[in-house]
């Protein structure tokens, strides 16, 4: 086994993974598919479940985050931000963490808290069906359940771009 840092943490990494970054990544998926729909527990409380149809007629943001990821820190105040201001406008937000350690997600929440659900993947199925590449990595979902728009990563700025979008979007 191969120890790697990510961020502060060393990480247990089998060699025989190290082998899977060399597969290409599967592509996001496209402007116009339907998103996969999924059915997924809080994180913060695993008796509430909730469904990418509850988001059906609304604008929707799918963000696939950890606890890890240091854009993630930039990217969940920003998500927070947005969904205070367009919430009253069809607009929502389901927040995806990928992480296997719930406390890990749990902590990173106390840094960074949210309004919007945090909703539990730790076996990765549903970022999987998403084609989730990297993090944080968010969907935008018109009214009709199609993906709008994909974003991998995120900057200082990115907000604006996702403000315009939305607003878009709502406005159909």
């Amino acid at each position: 086994m191969n120890f790697f840092w990510i961020g502060s943490r060393r990480v247990l990494f089998p060699l025989f993974l190290a082998f899977w970054f060399l597969v290409p990544a599967s592509e996001a998926l496209d402007e116009g598919d339907l998103a996969p729909k999924f059915i997924l527990p809080s994180l913060l409380n695993e008796d509430r479940k909730y469904s990418l149809e509850e988001g059906l007629g609304l604008v929707v943001y799918v963000d696939f985050w950890a606890s890890w990821c240091a854009p993630c820190r930039l990217s969940m105040p920003a998500l927070e931000q947005l969904y205070k201001e367009f919430a009253d406008d069809g607009f929502h937000v389901f927040a995806v963490n990928v992480d296997a350690v719930r406390e890990e997600a749990t902590s990173f929440l106390e840094d960074f808290p949210v309004s919007y659900p945090i909703l539990a993947d730790p076996e990765g199925i549903i970022s999987e069906r998403y084609n989730v590449t990297g993090m944080p990595f968010g969907y935008l979902i018109n009214r009709k359940g199609r993906i709008a728009h994909s974003h991998m990563g995120f900057r200082r700025g990115d907000e604006e771009v996702l403000r315009q979008m939305i607003g878009t979007e709502l406005e159909k």
